[in-house]
């Protein structure tokens, strides 16, 4: 028995990594013999990870790093050290990659330091794991632009969400990039909700998502492999 427990920045995010996430663990289940449960965390945002992390997070916060060093500190009590693993999964929006992750790689270092973890960075939002498949998105979507697809470049800093909104939305897209927030959250679920059922983890595009498969796919044989660590 296995238990995955991943947090994630956002409920449209979410949608996207539920979808692929559970697809890997049960062919992983297959192919390993191992039963895996998971759960999944999402938060408001991803937030800033606090100037003190030993203070317990005020209850106004909800994002990602705001609340990341106090569950840390909890799931270390609560994880079991040799079979769980923990995932963090949040947009690298306009930040440089390689540096948040050296920042959550030093938060673990002293909250989680010894323990199965994970982290999974989508350049540059969590939708580029949606216009990573094509297919998916035509399945949802018959009237997508495919011509402005095909322009596309994965993972790149490009507008990520503004990029599938075009590519989706056709003539109403400027309308509804110009609403911004808070109404485009709803729009970002819609697209979630439409599309994430239909992605394919094993044919995803995204630079970014291959990463996070191959991580997520070793942590899981060396649980059944562990001299192989």
């Amino acid at each position: 028995m296995m238990h995955v427990e991943a947090l994630v920045e956002d409920r449209s995010g979410a949608l996207i990594f539920r979808s692929l996430c559970e697809q890997e663990l049960s062919g992983l289940e297959a192919e390993i013999g191992l039963d895996i449960t998971n759960d999944l965390r999402a938060h408001r945002g991803l937030g800033h990870l606090p100037r003190n992390w030993d203070a317990e997070p005020s209850p106004l916060l909800g994002g990602l790093l705001d609340l990341l060093p106090a569950k840390l500190r909890a799931y270390r009590r609560i994880l079991d050290v040799e079979s769980d693993l923990l995932i963090i999964c949040f947009d690298s929006d306009r930040n440089d990659p390689e540096e948040l992750r050296e920042q959550i790689e030093t938060v673990l270092g002293k909250y989680y330091q010894g323990r199965r973890a994970i982290i999974a960075i989508a350049v540059e939002e969590l939708e580029s794991w949606m216009l990573a498949d094509e297919a998916a998105i035509a399945s949802a979507y018959p009237d997508y632009d495919a011509q402005l697809y095909q322009q596309y470049q994965q993972d790149s800093v490009c507008g990520t969400w503004e990029y599938l909104c075009r590519v989706l939305e056709g003539k109403r897209a400027e309308q509804i990039i110009e609403e911004g927030y808070p109404s485009v959250g709803r729009y970002k679920m819609s697209w979630a909700e439409r599309i994430s059922p239909l992605l394919d983890a094993e044919h995803n595009q995204s630079p970014s998502y291959i990463s996070f498969r191959r991580k997520l796919r070793k942590a899981l044989r060396q649980k059944v492999h562990p001299q192989n660590r």
